[in-house]
């Protein structure tokens, strides 16, 4: 198990090369447990209540709010710890969490940037935590490693196309298999994307997504990052620090 202060220097090397990083056994199985059971319950409500005929998958955002447990796993200090030590900064905050369930014969979700809905002036780092073993047939996270470097890029009008042109750009396309634990680390400007469940198995996971406190709201935001800005920074205005009653000071150096 990864502990606060054990993040490597060959991490922060991989991370900045590739813009992801899998740490394999990052949650230990007892805590991993205890998770995921109460992150099911949730998601059977969930299920039950979606009608919809087509879908990529099914979504709970900030299930931590609801529940203690899931608040000490979710926003522990060593995903913070890990967090921050990625970002190359002393102390990181909550941008949101996101239970992801993609049942079987959920959709493909596009490729795509982080960043580009983002109403904060500041990347941020996802953490994507694999509650059961998770492969690519499932819809596991495909990235294009070494897309973070190309900056922020609008968005492509076709998987196709997406794909076609980040293989160009030097990018190459990498499927990180997973077992339950483990947790991909990656930059909010790579791109990313995930297949269609074509299996008879619920893909589980849920994922952390963190920025370094000091980070501000921007002054002028398009249509999709007022969107997030509603849903994540509530009480903020354009130009004001992002610190919403919602966003958590995660992990602060020193503060152990």
């Amino acid at each position: 198990m990864v502990r606060s202060g054990e993040i490597e220097q060959h991490r922060r090397d991989e991370f900045r090369e590739k813009g992801f990083v899998v740490v394999r056994g990052f949650f230990d199985a007892d805590e991993l447990a205890a998770l995921r059971r109460l992150l099911l319950q949730r998601f059977d409500v969930l299920r039950r209540a979606d009608q919809r005929k087509l879908k990529r998958y099914t979504r709970e955002d900030n299930a931590w709010l609801s529940d203690e447990l899931i608040r000490r796993v979710l926003l522990s200090e060593k995903v913070g710890f890990t967090a921050a030590g990625l970002l190359g900064c002393n102390a990181v905050r909550l941008y949101h969490t996101a239970s992801l369930f993609k049942e079987p014969g959920d959709g493909e979700v596009p490729w795509h940037q982080d960043q580009f809905v983002s109403p904060i002036d500041s990347p941020a780092v996802g953490c994507w935590l694999a509650l059961t073993d998770v492969r690519r047939e499932m819809g596991s996270v495909v990235f294009a490693q070494g897309s973070h470097k190309l900056g922020l890029l609008p968005e492509f009008e076709s998987a196709e196309r997406a794909e076609e042109m980040l293989v160009a750009s030097g990018c190459s396309i990498r499927a990180p298999e997973l077992n339950a634990g483990d947790a991909i680390f990656h930059s909010s400007m790579g791109w990313h994307m995930s297949s269609a469940n074509s299996t008879s198995l619920v893909r589980e996971a849920v994922g952390m997504f963190f920025f370094p406190d000091g980070a501000r709201v921007l002054p002028s935001l398009t249509a999709r990052q007022r969107t997030e800005w509603r849903l994540f920074f509530p009480g903020t205005l354009p130009g004001e620090f992002a610190s919403s009653v919602l966003n958590p000071l995660v992990y602060e150096a020193g503060d152990s």
